[in-house]
């Protein structure tokens, strides 16, 4: 599986056409391009997700074509782009502006240095995605193990395992993450719809340096039981959580289950599993 990052391609309805060819040369390139038309599924709130997608990616092209000035979502993602990018490290590169036809570049982005692709054609765009993607790879397992253990200290932390659906964020602001403060831990949670090899090592060390998971099985995410399953592998003390036992894949119906009906309840059952293991001594903060 390729390390290569999350590419995010942002674009005015009418060049849906021309940034295909993009999004086929990335991935023979061996990027992991994000466009909506190739990207969204029937039944997600596509707002939503390209709030997300963008949140994930490592890189956003903007394409500027004489079509970029009429008013679209187009200038609403580069807003949000540039409000993701303020939290990044200065000097970072996240956006780059990607100038298709001899266009002005609009005065919100001129102070990042744009590609003329017109003229350079794919070697400056290349050049500009290797060398973040080298940086990125060059951060290795241990390294990653070592930050994780200096964001978490002094207090370890749980790892929560659970679907990004917004009908479960109350249950994991309230019903979840309370009972782990009041616990004494910290917790870590990755908010990632696919697996590339960056993510899979975040999850690897966060899994591996955990006093404990969590894991919501509600909706059977697939995501969620390979983290489960890991867990188990590497004999971290997993709790598992579950609203409707009818969800239950035949791989965890055998594994206790703490079986919740409401936030509210959640929060207690959870804290008394939590309070338990400690007194028995089986996870520590």
């Amino acid at each position: 599986m390729s390390n290569k990052p999350q590419v995010f391609l942002s674009y005015a309805h009418a060049d849906r056409d021309v940034v295909l060819s993009f999004y086929e040369r990335l991935m023979k390139e061996g990027f992991h391009p994000w466009m909506d038309i190739k990207s969204l599924v029937g039944g997600q709130v596509w707002t939503d997700e390209i709030r997300r997608a963008l949140l994930n990616s490592n890189f956003v092209l903007i394409f500027l074509t004489k079509n970029s000035s009429k008013k679209g979502y187009l200038h609403k993602e580069i807003k949000s782009a540039l409000e993701i990018v303020k939290k990044k490290p200065e000097g970072t590169i996240f956006i780059i502006p990607v100038k298709i036809d001899d266009v002005d570049v609009p005065e919100i982005l001129q102070h990042i240095q744009w590609i003329e692709f017109y003229k350079d054609g794919w070697e400056k765009l290349l050049e500009a995605l290797s060398t973040r993607s080298r940086i990125l790879n060059e951060e290795s397992f241990e390294q990653l193990k070592e930050a994780v253990k200096e964001i978490k200290k002094p207090q370890k932390h749980i790892f929560v395992a659970m679907p990004f659906s917004q009908e479960l964020e109350d249950y994991f602001f309230y019903g979840i993450r309370v009972p782990i403060k009041i616990a004494d831990f910290n917790y870590m949670r990755i908010d990632k719809d696919s697996f590339t090899g960056e993510i899979l090592d975040q999850i690897r060390v966060g899994i591996e340096s955990a006093a404990a998971v969590i894991a919501v099985l509600d909706g059977a995410n697939p995501n969620v039981y390979l983290e489960v399953g890991y867990a188990w592998g590497k004999k971290i003390p997993t709790i598992l959580l579950i609203k409707d036992t009818k969800e239950l894949r035949f791989d965890v119906s055998g594994h206790k289950c703490l079986v919740y009906s409401s936030i509210r309840n959640l929060e207690e059952i959870l804290s008394s599993e939590l309070s338990n293991l400690k007194h028995k001594g089986i996870i520590s903060s």
